[in-house]
């Protein structure tokens, strides 16, 4: 065996490509053999992937999860060397010694890693043969941090055809805290840094709904955890964000507290303009995010024959439906709008984005804040609000929440929840049945492909924040 790459040959049991040394290039060429045989050769198969590699006097069979594949830091890229690799030298055994070296560190511990010692007569069946009887990839944890039973009972159920039958699966908070430093794979929204610290194996978290922004979102970058979130409960929180809005506008809330202590408006009062409420239709909104909630929402609000306005950071890309317009610059949006909808999540760049400059751009304006409360900046809306800057508004997310054990707690440090003109909801836009079957049903989607090495919508990027 010498010289350039034999093509790709396919046994029974897994796909591969041998790469054979002669004389020339060194310890370079093996370097770059075996970096471009495991950037551009791979087959699946029961969800692992297969590489092997043949240099001088070297068979080195790897054997990874497919998800690895997706993992850009442990494989370098490499320039195309078309079909042909560059011949390497025979090697002695410290050049071996430094190849095995090389991958161990490439590949992380999780993988199965052997190295046979190769010959002139090496045949590929009997090569084949050792790779099916040797080389074993470790079985890998799957965790789901999540309630036992219901809906995520049944999802599981379903993902048990897409789990290798070598993994472990554990359901239960208590089963994934107890093995936690064993767990590959983890679905959890709740992770804190002490756990995290204590998941030594993790290589992919799965948040099963939206926010990320409680997570340690550091030590996941530099622990090069992949992080996946989802918005299967975009429709019920946008459908939220309208019955907020409207719920705003209509006085729906102030006229039925009234009347429950008698109070009437209206016609029946004898009250004229004073009692009006106001209509949503035609009105100019502005919509803070074009993600899944602001896409479903701008649909909803075209059924009022509203105008919308989409402010989103990448404003090249065409408006999704929904949008007659897409800017990144945010007085653009916020001008002369009557509603102004936030559904963005915190991040450093979206942490107080509305201060009492960017509120003052939408006199009369009803603000709906259904994405972070720190969006907004505290101090500029109530004294928006006070003054009638603003016209109401009407908040699903707030600045103080309770804390843990407790179930008591003022909303914010100023007393916006006392004004008449907010409308109060709990954090509750994605709390419905339907939002939590949206959410599950997506979590079991994303970790399905991730475990079959597809492309995985809803990767968080962790430098962003979202």
């Amino acid at each position: 065996m010498s010289g350039s790459a034999l093509p790709v040959w396919l046994p029974l049991l897994f796909s591969g490509v041998v790469v054979s040394g002669g004389s020339g290039s060194g310890v370079g060429g093996v370097m770059q053999a075996v970096r471009v045989a495991a950037n551009r050769l791979s087959a699946r198969v029961n969800q692992v992937r297969f590489r092997v590699v043949n240099v001088g006097w070297v068979a080195v069979c790897f054997m990874m999860p497919s998800s690895y594949y997706h993992k850009g830091a442990l494989w370098p890229s490499v320039t195309e060397c078309g079909s042909t690799i560059h011949p390497v030298t025979a090697l002695p055994s410290t050049i071996l010694s430094s190849i095995s070296e090389f991958l161990a560190y490439c590949l992380p511990e999780k993988a199965g890693l052997t190295i046979f010692p190769a010959s002139r007569g090496l045949r590929r069946g009997r090569f084949c043969k050792m790779l099916a009887g040797e080389a074993v990839m470790a079985a890998k944890i799957l965790g789901f941090s999540v309630p036992v039973g219901g809906l995520w009972a049944e999802a599981i159920d379903g993902l048990r055809g897409s789990v290798p039958g070598s993994c472990q699966v554990l359901v239960g908070k208590d089963a994934c805290l107890a093995a936690i430093g064993r767990i590959d794979v983890l679905v959890d929204g709740l992770l804190d840094s002490a756990d995290l610290e204590r998941a030594i194996k993790l290589q992919a978290l799965f948040v099963p709904f939206v926010g990320v922004d409680h997570l340690p979102v550091a030590a996941l970058r530099s622990r090069q955890v992949q992080v996946y979130n989802c918005h299967g409960n975009a429709f019920p929180v946008a459908e939220r964000a309208l019955a907020l809005a409207l719920a705003s506008l209509g006085r729906i809330v102030e006229y039925h507290n009234d009347l429950r202590n008698g109070q009437w408006h209206g016609f029946a009062a004898g009250h004229g303009r004073r009692d009006y409420w106001q209509s949503l239709q035609g009105k100019r909104c502005a919509v803070l995010g074009c993600g899944a909630v602001g896409q479903a929402l701008a649909g909803l609000l075209k059924a009022f024959g509203c105008p919308v306005a989409g402010f989103r950071r990448q404003a090249n890309a065409p408006p999704p439906a929904g949008f007659d317009l897409i800017s990144d610059r945010l007085d653009d949006i916020l001008v002369d709008a009557k509603l102004i909808f936030i559904t963005l999540p915190l991040t450093p760049a979206t942490r107080g984005l509305l201060g009492r400059r960017e509120l003052a751009l939408a006199p009369g304006a009803c603000l709906v804040n259904v994405g972070r409360g720190d969006v907004v900046d505290e101090t500029a809306l109530y004294e928006s609000l006070c003054d009638g800057s603003l016209l109401g508004a009407a908040l699903d997310v707030w600045y103080v929440y309770p804390p843990a054990g407790s179930t008591m707690a003022r909303p914010a440090r100023l007393p916006i929840d006392a004004l008449p003109n907010v409308v109060l909801s709990p954090h509750v836009g994605g709390h419905s049945a339907e939002a939590a079957a949206g959410n599950i049903r997506q979590t079991a989607q994303n970790l399905r492909a991730w475990l079959r090495g597809e492309a995985v919508v809803n990767r968080v990027d962790l430098e962003a924040g979202y």
